[in-house]
Formats: C-alpha cells, sequence, structure tokens
C-alpha cells in the first residue's frame, strides 16, 4: 500500500491540480450535478451579503432575502453549507418553524430555536463567505435502521485505469454516532464496509477513530449492524461512475453518496479524500492506482 504522502504524489498526478479547488466550492459543484443529470439535494439558493441568489435567481444577500425564501419552507427542513467546504464543515439542519408572524429556526443538532435575525448573525459570524442551503434529504428507512438521527452516506472510491475504464476501487457506509446528523467518523461515527459485487455489508470489517488512531474491529458484534444490504446498490455505483466519466482531467474521487425511497443522491465529491479510508478498506493502492 502507498504511504500518505505517496498516495497524495499519485493524486497529484492522476488528478490535474487546476480542477482540485471545484469540489470544495459547492456552488460549483452543484452546477457540475445538475449539468450532468447527477441526482442531489435540491438547491433553494446561495447566501452571501454580496452576490447571493437564489435557484429561481433572485437576490439573497439581506434578511428580508431569506426570510423570503424560508418562509416558503414553513414546516420542512432545510440545510446550509459553507459555500467553501467539505467532510461536512460547518453543516447546520433547521426545522423552518412559525411563532405567530414571528419565523423560526430550530436547530436540528442542538435543538436550539433562533429567530431570523439570530439565524443571520450565526451564518455572519461563522462564515462571512456564504452559505449553500439545501433540501434536507430524507433517507430511505432502510438506511434510516443503522442511525435515525445521521444521514448515512456510503463513501466510494472511484478510479479511472490506464486502458481509460472507470471502476469501482472500494466502498464503505458511514454511520453516525448516536444523537448525531453527520455520519463523520471524527465525530464517533462508524464504518462498515461493503461488498462492491452485492451491495451487502462485510459485517466482520468495523472500523472507527478512537484517541485520533483507526481501530478494526474483527467482532461483528462490537457494532450493531441492522441492516444487510445497501438499497439502490447498482445505482448508486453508476452514478459514482458516471460522476468520474463526466469530470474533466481527473481519474480518481472519492464520492458521498445517499440513498433515498427514489434512488441514490449525491452529496459531495472529493477530489483528494482522506487516506484512512483507503488503509481502512485494504485497498493495494501501489497497484491498483498505477494499473
Amino acid at each position: 500500500m502507498l504511504g500518505s504522502r505517496q498516495f497524495v504524489k499519485r493524486i497529484f498526478q492522476l488528478n490535474q491540480w487546476k480542477y482540485h479547488g471545484v469540489s470544495q466550492y459547492k456552488p460549483f459543484e452543484k452546477a457540475y450535478f445538475k449539468l450532468f443529470n447527477i441526482p442531489t439535494a435540491r438547491h433553494l439558493g446561495t447566501f452571501n451579503q454580496d452576490w447571493g441568489v437564489t435557484e429561481d435567481g433572485k437576490p439573497l444577500k439581506s434578511m428580508l432575502d431569506l426570510k423570503e425564501l424560508l418562509q416558503k419552507h414553513i414546516g420542512q427542513k432545510v440545510c446550509f453549507k459553507m459555500v467553501v467546504g467539505h467532510g461536512g464543515q460547518g453543516f447546520k439542519a433547521f426545522e423552518i418553524m412559525e411563532n405567530g408572524t414571528e419565523l423560526m429556526a430550530h436547530h436540528l443538532s442542538t435543538q436550539q430555536d433562533y429567530s431570523l435575525p439570530e439565524l443571520v448573525n450565526l451564518l455572519q459570524d461563522e462564515n462571512s463567505a456564504g452559505w449553500v442551503i439545501e433540501d434536507y434529504i430524507q433517507q430511505h428507512p432502510g438506511m434510516a435502521e443503522f442511525n435515525p438521527t445521521s444521514l448515512n452516506t456510503i463513501r466510494m472510491f472511484v478510479y479511472e485505469n490506464n486502458q481509460g475504464e472507470c471502476v469501482p476501487l472500494g466502498s464503505y457506509l458511514r454511520i453516525g454516532a448516536e444523537g448525531s446528523l453527520i455520519d463523520n467518523l471524527e465525530g464517533g461515527g462508524f464504518g462498515v464496509e461493503v461488498d462492491h459485487r452485492t451491495g451487502e455489508l462485510i459485517k466482520d470489517c468495523i472500523f472507527c477513530i478512537s484517541d485520533d488512531h483507526p481501530l478494526l474491529f474483527p467482532d461483528k458484534d462490537t457494532a450493531t449492524i441492522k441492516g444487510n444490504r445497501i438499497p439502490f446498490w447498482k445505482e448508486a455505483e453508476e452514478m459514482g461512475l458516471k460522476a468520474l466519466r463526466c469530470y474533466p482531467n481527473t481519474r480518481f474521487l472519492g464520492l458521498d453518496i445517499s440513498i433515498t425511497e427514489e434512488g441514490p443522491v449525491m452529496i459531495e465529491m472529493n477530489i483528494l479524500p482522506s487516506y484512512l479510508g483507503l488503509v481502512w478498506l485494504r485497498l493495494k493502492t501501489k497497484i491498483l492506482l498505477f494499473q
């Protein structure tokens, strides 16, 4: 297996550097998914005080602009993502409510209620560069069984080999910690390897992060896995390969995919995904990434 430095060096050989930032700039990424008909969460708008805009072209720069947008989603859940970011950084989900004539946002993670001015201050203080606003993804019941509070996603590694064929290298299911909204392993979640032939979970390969060290748990009873197979597995795999085929001058991606009742939905692409995922999957990168 390649070491971490060797891995980074090889990725910069496979993926032209000038495209590396595209997958971290969320508006570009959303446009990419839409252009190539890759299912993703519906983009409602991007909130920025200088150039913010809704999906239908209206300004989304001020508190009043944000109020006009959110009033259309009372009783619904919406997500906020930093304009530039990855790995769930800064992710927030709110249920939009009305308290009399006042608009309120109920934070699904902290359970705190925010008035509109408080919400805008929260967003501006944390990231003045702006926020992409999306529909909240309702995951497939079969995925929710693993942990109903978190959006449990597939991390899939795809590669274009020397023959020009896009192939899957390996995948694992990420399951969030109890009570968490996201499935980030650094936040206490854990992963389970997926058999690419069948979409079944390989229950004797369960891993997590503890004290900044990856641990393998060969005993399948160490963590409770309530499901055996990922719904819409073949469709998810084909969507992942399509995302790579359409991406310019890029031969390797780490993809985050969720599953809804209608099928797979792309969360984000990663030009330089975490090296640890490859280690957990025991992928022979020294061979696979040079074939």
